[in-house]
């Protein structure tokens, strides 16, 4: 999979481009038989072992950045509200308003006036570019009171008064249209006498002075946001992720709070795992996309052993390839294998009789397992050796081996050529031989 979706990326989205471009609105039909067929592609056409939305993620976050034609066709279209907008030619912007005046008004008025520009436009393309515009606003909420005092007040579906959102036109023309615009240099709302001081020009009563206030009161005791003095004057929040341009928006689309369900299992298991260097570890220790596929199916436990393959009737018995004596789980393959245990044990002696930086050092569960320890701070040349340990043992499952380290050392000595001729080939070779030097007395 990490090579076929960098054939995707470098592939697909050129052609994708072409065909958004070509059908300014395709259906629902389409796009899933395409997303269909991305997967199939990425799977061998078998099942998927890990769900759509997690594959799509940043490797931060336990994904692979999959390619999500949903996403991707939103980022194009909400792209042209950018060039409309922020791009320093007007020609666009002004033909564009010319047909439709009333779209200058997103910059100022909340999502639900889409609904109205979406009964007005029958364009299908702005339809859709409108559509994906309102989405997009279901997932800003404001993150601090920055973010909040930039919302807007009017068509805002989270200020409300009797259960309608507001808009009064003689404040907007105004210029009152965020929250900002009702605070004083206190970051506390006006009184209503200061308020009718700053904007004579308004002819305003006390009830609608005050319910307004009282809407934006409930909002901010729903956010549990504070108001602060000198708060920062910026861009509304959707406004600001638009401009930043299409990773920004892509990463709101497939923001999840929620973990891939491998990562859940093993925080039942172990505690105080840090996923975020666990994950970054998995794609930084080596570009060998085979190293990296076997990390990532350990770390979303979907690397097939035994009970793995037992469980969906593939293979006879559940029981270890290598001792023949327990159940074959991932931490009993890679550490508590009674043959395992004694190559961990022995590769550790080595490590302490030729690198001096050793002495105190003991393998342990986690380390092995996740290549990451909180506490434990590591080389990217150890993170090498570990992961091309991991996959020594998972060679020896399928052959029926027992792992032995003077095995192992020889085959990690190749790979140390390899790795080596490769970095001379990317002109990195003072970056990693300065890596590699304080095992030089173990591979050589």
């Amino acid at each position: 999979p990490f090579g076929k979706i960098t054939v995707l990326k470098t592939l697909a989205i050129s052609k994708l481009t072409y065909l958004f471009v070509n059908l300014p609105d395709p259906d629902d039909t389409f796009l899933q038989e395409l997303d269909c067929m991305f997967f199939k592609f990425l799977w061998n056409g078998k099942q998927s072992k890990i769900s759509k939305k997690h594959m799509c993620q940043s490797y931060e976050r336990g994904g692979l950045k999959m390619l999500n034609v949903y996403v991707f066709l939103s980022c194009m279209k909400l792209s042209w509200l950018r060039r409309m907008f922020s791009s320093s030619d007007s020609t666009l912007k002004d033909f564009v308003l010319c047909l439709y005046p009333d779209l200058h008004k997103l910059h100022l008025l909340g999502g639900e006036f889409t609904n109205i520009l979406m009964n007005t436009i029958h364009n299908p393309f702005w339809h859709d570019v409108l559509k994906y515009f309102k989405r997009l606003n279901g997932k800003c909420v404001p993150n601090d009171i920055h973010d909040f005092n930039a919302e807007f007040i009017f068509y805002n579906s989270n200020i409300t008064v009797g259960h309608h959102t507001l808009y009064f036109k003689s404040w907007l023309n105004a210029g009152i249209f965020q929250v900002c615009h009702l605070l004083n240099d206190d970051g506390n709302y006006l009184p209503f006498d200061e308020f009718c001081g700053k904007y004579f020009v308004l002819k305003v009563n006390f009830l609608q002075y005050r319910g307004v206030i009282d809407a934006i009161r409930q909002y901010q005791n729903k956010l549990q946001v504070e108001t602060m003095a000198g708060y920062k004057l910026q861009t509304v929040k959707i406004w600001k992720i638009i401009n930043e341009g299409n990773n920004s928006v892509q990463r709101l689309f497939t923001d999840m709070d929620l973990l891939p369900v491998g990562i859940q299992k093993w925080n039942n298991t172990f505690i105080d795992l840090n996923w975020k260097q666990i994950f970054h570890k998995c794609h930084k220790v080596t570009g060998d996309c085979q190293l990296k596929w076997l990390q990532f199916r350990i770390i979303h436990r979907i690397l097939p052993t035994n009970r793995y393959l037992f469980l969906r009737k593939i293979v006879d018995s559940p029981i270890c390839s290598i001792c023949q004596s327990g159940e074959e789980t991932i931490v009993h393959l890679l550490w508590h294998c009674q043959h395992v245990a004694i190559f961990w044990n022995d590769l550790g002696e080595l490590l302490k009789s030729k690198c001096t930086h050793f002495v105190n050092f003991h393998f342990q569960e986690v380390l092995v397992l996740f290549g990451a320890q909180v506490n434990v701070y590591t080389d990217s040349a150890f993170d090498m050796i570990v992961l091309f340990a991991k996959y020594y043992i998972y060679k020896c499952k399928w052959t029926n081996s027992k792992p032995k380290v003077h095995i192992f050392m020889k085959m990690l000595k190749n790979r140390y050529k390899l790795e080596r001729l490769n970095s001379i080939r990317l002109d990195k070779i003072k970056r990693f031989d300065l890596c590699w030097k304080p095992y030089e007395a173990l591979i050589v």
